[in-house]
């Protein structure tokens, strides 16, 4: 077992398999933005995206991170995995899957219907009454859906929604997000009214109720982000006492940083057992570390004695009547 967190880097021929070390990412947020807003928001959505990979990079090649996951060429930690999930509705959704995108991000779609079905939601911005909207006919907001699309490959989903129950469908595929995402990326109003089921506020709502911190950048306003924890961050909103950045970095600490828990030194036996052992253990350190059973030797012998003549355990009691 591991003495202390500082471990030695683990040989990959024994032991459990080691998890690739990986960050997901979901956006949620209004499909009407305003067009003289959007390099405004384009730059904070790169913001954040950056800052999550190069904190995620830099623990990955702590010691103590680093023996505990898996390995690339030469025993070098493999990169971390970075994804985002994006419906890739018009607005928050393209915006980030873009900007992730250009920063090395996979991209991963859900959609709330099927693809042909989906489609029928994106028939531009020429006839909008929103005057601020960026101008789209039908074919380029098809174009952009598509060519987004591709880029995600095979990960994609198509959920089971129907139009008949419209907005369940879209609150669905809300939740699917936050459900699959380690931070939920908010392009918001701050209108905790609008948007009715499946809105932004009712997904916002519903990641901060659930664990899913969110980093919150207002949609019609020029501010600095916020970091949202947990509901009561929504339900008595006050003036940020932690910076984004600094609250993401502690986040992730908490997430990837193996745990720790006191070592048990019980009677006089035990501490002498233990005096060169440090005081804190991390169970999956020690996990990680443990050898497998040899297949042969005195580690054989308690199966042999507990098996019976037939070669299988003799058990204790009768089995009950019939």
């Amino acid at each position: 077992m591991a003495d202390s967190l500082e471990t030695k880097t683990i040989s990959p021929s024994h032991g459990p398999a080691r998890p690739r070390l990986a960050l997901r990412i979901g956006i949620t947020g209004a499909r009407s933005l305003d067009a003289r807003r959007l390099d405004d928001l384009r730059e904070k959505l790169r913001e954040v995206l950056d800052q999550a990979r190069r904190d995620l990079l830099s623990l990955s090649k702590e010691k103590a991170v680093a023996a505990f996951y898996a390995s690339g060429d030469r025993n070098q930690p493999a990169p971390p995995l970075l994804s985002l999930l994006s419906p890739l509705a018009r607005g928050a959704d393209r915006l980030a899957a873009e900007a992730a995108l250009d920063l090395g991000y996979a991209l991963h779609v859900p959609m709330p219907f099927t693809q042909q079905d989906y489609e029928k939601d994106f028939k531009g911005t020429v006839e909008s009454k929103e005057p601020y909207a960026p101008r789209l006919t039908t074919t380029e907001d098809l174009d952009q859906f598509r060519a987004l699309l591709a880029r995600a490959g095979d990960a994609w989903l198509s959920l089971d929604g129907t139009r008949r129950e419209q907005n369940r469908a879209y609150e669905s595929v809300g939740r699917f997000v936050v459900r699959h995402s380690d931070l939920l990326i908010a392009i918001w109003d701050g209108d905790r009214e609008g948007g009715g089921l499946g809105g932004t506020a009712e997904i916002v709502a519903y990641a901060a109720s659930a664990g899913v911190p969110v980093w919150w950048i207002h949609a019609t306003e020029k501010c600095d982000p916020l970091w949202i924890d947990d509901i009561q961050d929504l339900r008595d909103p006050l003036p940020p006492t932690t910076p984004c950045n600094a609250a993401l970095r502690s986040h992730l600490e908490k997430q990837i940083r193996l745990p720790a828990a006191a070592r048990h030194r019980h009677g006089v036996y035990g501490k002498l057992a233990r005096l060169r052992q440090e005081k804190l253990v991390s169970p999956e350190a020690a996990y990680y570390t443990e050898w497998s059973r040899p297949p042969r030797g005195i580690w054989t012998a308690y199966p042999i004695r507990c098996a019976g003549p037939r070669g299988t355990i003799r058990p204790r009691h009768r089995p009950p009547a019939r």
